[in-house]
């Protein structure tokens, strides 16, 4: 449809040349409905609120992203310490501590200095200690505690209730982060654990080491700065260019009922339809021609399925129709296209094969399809058998016509044959051998 766009001025001495707009003309003839201007500017609200939110949700996955990664990050910085500092304590020594009195034996002062240096080294971290089991359910204790203040420094025997990180368990078999932040009494903490073996490699203590929930979120601070530069950018531009999109269309934009969708998918058994397997074949061929490459067509037919409808009803042959599709789906490759051709037809277009190729697919579905049990709502068994047609470009047949029509004569060979086989498209298949099949 041609369309001539050109500007009414309406004669209306009270409309001033700046109340001008740009309208549509058609002919006559022509049922065409244009919406007035004002759903444009609907649409343009719609659409720049969409993009808002998708812009949010976008920034919102990049921080939560990032976030996860960070933690990730932080997580296997507090394993990697945890792991580092268990290697360096003496399993001997540290079986040696059994009692508050112990603290002051050489032993327990070498494995405190030792672990004092790795916290040294380690800024963000405020703990570190060693723990082991007890008799009690869910409660451990303290053996070694790195820090010197008086005030916070925990000493051998303190209890520890996990109940609340009952993850720290798998710490006696691997070293492991805490997922999310832990509070006790001391505060809130992101912890890494990592068990402490004997000369048998059997755990015999956990090492632990806590970072505050302050220092993991002053690193989480500068991603959510980011992030938050990054939205108002984002919203900056998109509102820039809401109101210059507004303005443009204002002067060159009016909408048209003119769209209609196409659909290329057969309703019943969701295989191609005629208008898909007619685009598809034509861009095949010349792809075929293009590049000396084969093309093979398979045509098929439900046998006596006029039969089977008026026996079993047409609402089992529906179902059959779309098991029968279904069959034929599951035995052909990706590239290969199968469309509903008919009533109870199909067609299977298979480039970059041979006649004897698709000879042996089309065997392969029949067989399929003869084996298969197709049942009613009676539990009746319904016998069914297809026969196929096969012919093959450019040996066999030059265009999509002869492609198709060749393929049909096949197909009725195959049906004066005896249905249920498959028959190629050769020099012997002639008008003269095919009759006319009830």
């Amino acid at each position: 449809m041609r369309i001539r766009y050109s500007q009414d001025k309406e004669q209306n001495p009270k409309k001033s040349n700046n109340q001008e707009e740009l309208r549509p003309r058609v002919d006559e003839d022509q049922q065409v409905e244009f919406k007035p201007y004002r759903t444009n500017t609907a649409i343009l609200i719609v659409g720049a609120f969409a993009v808002l939110l998708i812009c949010t949700f976008a920034v919102g996955l990049i921080y939560y992203v990032a976030r996860e990664s960070l933690m990730n990050e932080i997580r296997h910085q507090l394993i990697s310490i945890a792991s580092t500092a268990a290697l360096q304590i003496d399993p001997i020594k540290h079986a040696k501590l059994k009692s508050r009195e112990d603290e002051n034996t050489p032993e327990y002062k070498e494995l405190k200095e030792v672990m004092h240096r790795i916290q040294i080294a380690n800024p963000n971290i405020r703990f570190i200690y060693t723990m082991t089991r007890t008799d009690e359910p869910n409660i451990w204790q303290f053996i070694v505690d790195a820090e010197y203040n008086p005030a916070e420094v925990s000493h051998i025997g303190d209890k520890y209730d996990i109940s609340k990180i009952p993850g720290i368990l798998k710490a006696y078999s691997r070293p492991i982060a805490d997922k999310e932040f832990n509070e006790d009494e001391w505060g809130i903490w992101l912890s890494g654990y990592a068990p402490i073996y004997d000369s048998n490699r059997q755990p015999i203590a956990v090492l632990g080491v806590d970072m505050t929930q302050e220092d993991v979120q002053r690193r989480l601070t500068l991603i959510t700065i980011y992030s938050s530069i990054i939205l108002l950018i984002f919203l900056t531009l998109v509102t820039l260019s809401a109101v210059l999109y507004y303005r443009w269309t204002r002067l060159l934009i009016v909408q048209r009922n003119l769209s209609y969708q196409l659909s290329l998918t057969d309703y019943l058994t969701q295989l191609a339809n005629l208008r898909q397997l007619d685009l598809i074949l034509d861009f095949e061929l010349q792809v075929a021609s293009r590049y000396n490459r084969p093309l093979a067509l398979i045509m098929g037919d439900i046998d006596h399925f006029k039969k089977l409808n008026d026996t079993y009803g047409h609402l089992a042959g529906n179902n059959l129709l779309s098991k029968v599709a279904h069959l034929i789906k599951a035995n052909v490759r990706i590239a290969d296209l199968v469309a509903r051709f008919g009533g109870e037809e199909f067609v299977i277009v298979m480039p970059n094969t041979d006649a004897i190729g698709a000879e042996i697919v089309a065997e392969k579905i029949r067989k399929v399809v003869e084996a298969e049990s197709f049942l009613i709502p009676g539990k009746e068994i319904m016998p069914v058998t297809i026969s196929f047609g096969v012919v093959a470009y450019p040996t066999e047949a030059k265009t999509k016509e002869e492609l198709l029509g060749h393929a049909d004569d096949a197909l009725l060979a195959a049906k004066k044959a005896g249905r249920n086989r498959t028959k190629t498209y050769t020099s012997v298949v002639t008008m003269d051998s095919i009759g006319d099949i009830t």
